[in-house]
């Protein structure tokens, strides 16, 4: 499922090392975040990305609105969504 052994094919294999060809391509070029480790705390922002968001926001339908809401609010409150 997803790309990745199943619990049954993990438990055949030395405990921590699962061999790269029974994973998903995918999951070999993951890449969590487009900042480089090299930039500073000072560089890291997210207000163009805000920006971004709340353009987007003003264009698109109501169900699309709702859907960004519904996004956002996973972002903001994880507690309780």
């Amino acid at each position: 499922m997803h790309g990745l052994p199943c619990a049954c094919e993990l438990a055949r294999y030395q405990l921590g090392v699962i061999s790269l060809t029974e994973v998903h391509v995918m999951w070999k070029r993951l890449n969590f975040s487009d900042i480089s480790y090299n930039e500073s705390r000072s560089e890291l922002c997210i207000q163009r990305d805000i920006e971004v968001i709340v353009n987007c926001f003003k264009q698109v339908d109501i169900a699309v609105k709702v859907s960004i809401k519904t996004k956002l609010h996973e972002i903001v409150y994880p507690d309780i969504t």
